[in-house]
């Protein structure tokens, strides 16, 4: 386990070494992938947590996912009286 923001790890012997990456409180889901990509193994999965609307994000990442040829699946879940979103993304 490594506990740390995704973007220090590059550069560092971590690529291509876990089989999760676990993110929440995070920015656009576009650079998130884009840090993420490097630290998967082959059929690793990215979850993102989220509270708001992610349509907008997923139109924007739509490239990247296709060309990295990943697997997304949005579920949703209302807390507390705010929709909450959990993104995967199978690598």
């Amino acid at each position: 386990v490594l506990n740390t923001r995704a973007e220090t790890c590059h550069g560092m012997s971590q690529q291509n070494k876990y089989d999760l990456v676990i993110a929440r409180a995070i920015g656009k889901l576009d650079l998130l992938i884009k840090y993420s990509l490097p630290l998967l193994k082959k059929d690793g999965y990215l979850l993102a947590y989220k509270a708001k609307d992610i349509e907008d994000e997923i139109n924007n990442a739509q490239k990247l996912i296709e060309k990295n040829k990943l697997k997304l699946k949005t579920f949703s879940k209302e807390l507390n009286g705010v929709e909450r979103k959990l993104i995967t993304i199978h690598v």
